[in-house]
């Protein structure tokens, strides 16, 4: 048996990942379709011995004409591919609605697989489906399937390795359809392009007359439009096929009680904030009481380990500072970000799997019609709290290239997972007892600045902010495996992605770091390296914002961070180690053993620390108050930080710089991609442009009136951000 192409599809939320990795297992590949840019995602599926190719269409609720770039392509694909099977996944607990998909893929003439999704949800609401009597009325193949507990997977496992189904027979609707439908079924088509037709798709111009005529006929029959007629004929079947198949016995949904909260108008976007803080919470405070040990193991393996392998080896000087140095000390970077993003992941997966992310899109839905934007353009904006590139590109399921625009130009200003390293490093130099109001100020800012930019562009790309319809998934606990499944997705994503940028940047860090202007290796004076000569020819531009010019390693901080924000952090912590000298000090006094030692004891003694800091607003204050003998241990990079910036006011004004600047190489790819060239050089200009003006206004603000309280910064961020909230509803008040 050759290998053939299967089609998994259905509409959105209704379980269709789950049943996909189940299906597929690990073996999985992501790319994209060809001429656009939406992902297109496929598996192998293996059926007794054979191979076949499984690929996961984007969610839609029907193949009608209209819609988002994904939506047609699915069109596309159907239509022209013609794959060997579908698979169609229904939620059961709404089957009459999502139907309407179904028949559509039966007027295709398709072979088809019914598949009922989340049958045991169903029961719990008091929903009975009868699945023999609807595989025989809509004449395929129907299996309840339970894919997050792999329930009925076997059994179509079982199926398809017996016989795959044929072309399910026409069904037939309203004599008046069928009469309209009679003179261009003739002309060879399938059902499902007549309907189209009928519907106002745009016909060849052999057809035109016809068409007409047939639509004036239908609309004459029918008392209404035509595409109406169809429509009800849709559903008038369904309601045939359902009839005595289901029966529903008016359970009370649980649920409702907590949507009272979360959906409220006006407790929901407390509630969001709310929501939001904890995850950041979590994230900061779990993770970093892990930090010190993933930063200790990675240093004692890759870093005094290759250090003292390749000593006792007699290697020279310049090998051992390249390998445990350089590899080893980009490896030790990489490994520090490893439990932060890891919680904040897992703590994303988890909204997302329970259903509150979706209602968390509806709860801001008045504010992103305000700018012109659908409600379901908060997620891609959610998704930018972890990272800007796959954000971005979720952009391209919004529907119009206006709206994709004028979110693509907000996300770079979302602080990304990347940032928060530098965050808590400055937090660990300057703000010891702040930590947690430094990260929320900084994550308010960058929300403000985005929203500021949204409300200017959209006079330039004018639309109309049309109510978005939401489908809102029923609330669950969330499945562990696929929590995990997605988490780990996403953070060896990081971890070999920006890994593959980190340690070789680190590494030409450490290389400049130690040759000096004449060509000689001197890492003992690396204020007279080459990084330093050429960092201080930018560092002028610098000095508004109170960045002096011994202070170079700030310049190669940000000309880093433009190749990628993850590399930020050990480029600082790397530069400012070796202008300590300490780094290679301490070296030879380090052991293997001892290091693991040390990095082991840190769990118990961070995690007894977190049980006592439950009041810290974001787990920080007791994670970083004893951050001087931290930094001791790191090679002397904080002290160093603290001499050459000198105060507060200009690491917060640089920290301001850091969030809002340019986007890295990988988010300007993306925006070129889903944007164009245009508009990646707007964000490009924009966004240094904000970012070194934002920051210049608050050195000056508090060189006039003194360092400003991080509790008013706060404030003032969380006031704006509240106003640009509230602001549209009441705007939509006074007009009613």
């Amino acid at each position: 048996m050759r290998m053939l192409e299967i089609a998994l599809i259905g509409n959105p939320n209704c379980g269709k990942t789950s049943l996909f990795n189940q299906l597929t297992g690990s073996q999985q590949t992501v790319g994209n379709w060809p001429g656009v840019t939406v992902e297109r995602k496929t598996g192998r599926l293996t059926l007794g011995g054979v191979s076949h190719e499984l690929v996961d269409l984007p969610g839609l609720y029907n193949l009608s004409e209209g819609g988002a770039e994904d939506e047609a392509l699915v069109r596309r694909y159907l239509g022209e591919t013609a794959p060997a099977l579908v698979l169609n996944l229904l939620d059961a607990r709404q089957l009459d609605r999502q139907l309407y998909l179904t028949l559509q893929l039966i007027e295709m003439g398709l072979p088809l697989i019914v598949l009922l999704g989340m049958s045991d949800l169903a029961a719990q609401d008091g929903i009975q489906i009868d699945a023999p009597s609807l595989s025989a009325r809509l004449g395929v193949p129907v299996i309840p399937v339970m894919a997050h507990r792999a329930e009925g997977v076997a059994v179509l496992r079982q199926q398809l390795q017996q016989s795959w189904p044929p072309a399910p027979p026409a069904l037939p609707y309203a004599p008046m359809v069928e009469a309209a439908l009679s003179g261009l079924l003739a002309q060879g088509m399938s059902r499902f392009d007549a309907l189209s037709l009928l519907e106002g798709r745009e016909a060849a111009h052999a057809l035109q007359a016809e068409v007409t005529a047939a639509r004036q006929q239908l609309a004459a029959d029918y008392g209404d439009d035509p595409d109406i007629a169809v429509a009800d004929a849709r559903y008038t079947r369904i309601a045939q096929v359902t009839e005595g198949v289901l029966r529903r016995q008016g359970a009370v949904l649980p649920e409702r009680g907590l949507d009272r909260w979360v959906l409220n108008r006006w407790l929901g976007v407390p509630v969001f904030m709310l929501v939001m803080y904890l995850m950041f919470s979590f994230s900061v405070r779990f993770g970093g009481a892990l930090v010190d040990a993933f930063d200790g193991i990675a240093g004692a393996l890759f870093v005094t380990g290759v250090g003292q392998l390749l000593h006792s080896m007699h290697t020279p000087d310049w090998l051992v500072l390249m390998l445990a140095g350089g590899l080893g000390e980009g490896v030790r970077t990489v490994a520090g970000f490893i439990p932060t993003l890891a919680c904040l992941y897992l703590a994303m997966g988890v909204l997302e799997d329970c259903g509150y992310l979706a209602r968390a899109a509806f709860v801001i839905d008045r504010l992103m019609r305000a700018l012109g934007l659908p409600g379901r353009a908060f997620v891609p904006m959610m998704v930018g709290f972890g990272c800007n590139v796959p954000a971005i590109t979720a952009t391209r399921t919004l529907d119009s290239r206006a709206s994709r625009i004028l979110a693509s130009m907000m996300i770079p200003f979302m602080s990304c997972g990347a940032r928060l390293p530098v965050y808590m490093l400055f937090a660990t130099a300057f703000f010891p007892q702040q930590g947690g109001m430094l990260v929320m100020s900084l994550y308010l800012a960058g929300l403000a600045v985005a929203l500021a930019t949204g409300l200017l562009l959209r006079p330039l790309l004018p639309q109309q902010g049309a109510p978005s319809i939401m489908e809102l998934p029923r609330w669950h606990w969330p499945n562990a495996r696929n929590v995990l499944r997605q988490s780990l997705t996403r953070l060896s994503g990081f971890v070999f992605g920006a890994g593959k940028l980190i340690v070789p940047m680190v590494l030409v860090v450490n290389l400049l770091s130690s040759i000096d202007t004449q060509g000689r290796l001197r890492p003992e004076a690396p204020d007279d390296s080459l990084l330093a000569a050429t960092s201080r020819l930018a560092t002028p531009l610098l000095s508004p914002l109170g960045i002096r010019q011994d202070n170079w390693p700030a310049t190669v901080g940000l000309l880093t961070g433009v190749l990628a924000k993850e590399a930020v952090a050990g480029t600082l912590v790397a530069s400012y180690s070796r202008l300590s000298g300490k780094q290679d000090s301490e070296g030879g006094e380090a052991t293997v053993t001892g290091d693991l030692r040390n990095a082991l004891a840190t769990i118990p003694a961070n995690l007894n620390d977190l049980a006592h800091s439950l009041l810290d607003p974001i787990g920080l204050g007791k994670a970083i108050s004893d951050s001087q003998a931290q930094a001791d241990e790191a090679g002397g990079a904080i002290q160093m930080l603290q001499q050459r910036f000198g105060n507060a006011q200009t690491a917060f004004a640089y920290l301001l710089l850091v969030l809002l600047y340019t986007p890295c190489v990988a988010a300007l790819s993306a925006l070129r991609s889903e944007v164009g060239t245009r508009w990646m050089l707007v964000s490009a200009v924009w966004t240094l442009s904000v970012a070194w003006l934002l920051a210049w206004l608050y050195q000056c603000s508090a060189a006039v009136i003194g360092v400003i309280p991080l509790w008013a910064v706060a404030g003032c961020l969380l006031l704006l951000t509240l106003i640009g909230f509230v602001q549209p509803q009441r705007q939509q008040l006074q007009r009613a």
